[in-house]
């Protein structure tokens, strides 16, 4: 019997260990790259590629500056505006927080899954509020000349891990079993009582309280 407990215990590490693994391996793992392109004399310019993995990230790019071969100089664009395309086309869950150059945010955009308005919204700033670009191009304009690039982003892999919270938190990333920790709770232990009067302060303490970190990528 002991040997039996023994091994079930041997096994239960290994498979924690496994999911550990994969967790980490994930974090480091990069799954994915947006193209940019900066629209010059009338034509899409390759800028480069920002790679990102799971977890949200700000990447850069110092964009190309135009120039007129015969001075040898810079020159402005149009009206002092920038172009950029990001284009992802891969069928794999993509994010993206914020789009700016030299910090500065878009002034429009086109191609966002969730319209100009809303779109416009969620770039231009650094809340989560994302925007959805799996298997998209988005173009924006801003007021400025090519700079750097600033996006920060996030690219789901094919696989995230099965089990991103458990309860209580040295279960986390471990198969569930009867082996596993539990809470206990004796029914009828504690009462309590709710007022229909919009606050909740009569119920007490909660039944437990913890800060985890989402093991699938998403923001805390």
């Amino acid at each position: 019997m002991r040997k039996k407990v023994l091994l079930l215990s041997i096994a239960s590490t290994i498979i924690g260990l496994m999911l550990f693994s994969f967790n980490l391996k994930a974090q480091q793992e990069i799954n994915g790259a947006f193209k940019v392109e900066i629209l010059q004399d009338g034509d899409w310019q390759y800028a480069g590629n920002l790679e990102f993995g799971m977890f949200y990230s700000e990447q850069t790019l110092q964009l190309p500056q135009q120039l007129d071969a015969s001075l040898n100089s810079v020159v402005a664009s149009a009206e002092g505006q920038t172009k950029v395309r990001l284009s992802f086309f891969r069928h794999r869950e993509a994010h993206i927080d914020y789009i700016w150059i030299d910090g500065q945010a878009p002034v429009s955009i086109i191609g966002a899954r969730e319209g100009y308005k809303l779109g416009m919204k969620k770039v231009v700033k650094e809340d989560f509020d994302v925007i959805d670009v799996e298997n998209l191009s988005v173009i924006m304009d801003f007021d400025a000349m090519p700079g750097q690039l600033q996006v920060k982003a996030r690219i789901e892999p094919d696989q995230i891990t099965p089990y991103p919270f458990m309860y209580p938190e040295v279960n986390t990333y471990k198969e569930i079993s009867n082996k596993s920790e539990f809470y206990t709770y004796e029914i009828n232990s504690v009462q309590g009582t709710l007022n229909m009067d919009g606050e909740l302060d009569e119920l007490g303490s909660p039944f437990f309280k913890i800060y985890n970190k989402p093991g699938t990528g998403h923001p805390d």
